[in-house]
């Protein structure tokens, strides 16, 4: 009898011990899964952050105004114009940068009036229209090499550098016209004539 319950008593310490083993194994698969579920997740936000656009790199255009002027000698009181030659294929359109010494003055339409006669130079400055801009930027893409570049990826970089030109204003040789009135001034001897009277005009020095 005492062998019967003995053997009873092993039987449910065993499976009282098996069920604890299961429940442990539960808990520990299902961390497990949580743990891997977490790192599926981990990669997929990663591979989610690797797919962003990359930024590309601004292209940088360096640009330079080239100007020319119609004389290098100008006389005083007369005036030269200045020209800005294109870029690119473009012409510019915008306004010259005022300016003004002793010799000479330099207007916004690029126009170089001599004011006094003597030698000096100028540094012209053009400054460029955003239509302008855009179009240089345009004829930019245009070239062999350069279809690929989008227009918003071109930083346009206009070089300050200025471009030295000697001018030399002259004396003025023109011959300046100066008007004298010669009306003549007449008189007479006699205010009035009987008939077959004579009177005498005299002309005023």
């Amino acid at each position: 009898m005492k062998n019967k319950w003995l053997a009873l008593g092993m039987v449910a310490s065993f499976m009282v011990t098996a069920n604890v083993l299961a429940e442990t194994q539960d808990k520990t698969e299902s961390s497990t899964s949580m743990s891997n579920s977490n790192k599926v997740e981990t990669v997929a936000e990663q591979k989610e952050s690797d797919t962003s656009p990359v930024k590309k790199d601004k292209v940088k255009l360096d640009v330079k105004s080239t100007f020319s002027i119609n004389t290098d000698k100008i006389e005083e009181e007369k005036s030269a114009q200045l020209s800005v030659a294109p870029i690119l294929g473009v012409k510019l359109e915008g306004e010259y940068t005022s300016s003004k010494n002793k010799v000479v003055e330099v207007t916004k339409t690029g126009e170089v009036k001599g004011l006094k006669a003597g030698k000096t130079t100028i540094g012209p400055v053009y400054l460029l229209s955003d239509k302008t801009k855009e179009d240089i930027k345009k004829a930019y893409i245009k070239q062999p090499g350069h279809e690929e570049i989008a227009i918003e990826d071109i930083e346009l970089v206009v070089s300050m550098k200025q471009q030295v030109i000697p001018i030399e204003v002259v004396t003025s040789t023109e011959t300046k016209e100066h008007k004298v009135n010669i009306t003549p001034h007449f008189s007479v001897d006699k205010e009035t004539l009987e008939v077959g009277q004579t009177g005498k005009v005299s002309v005023a020095p």
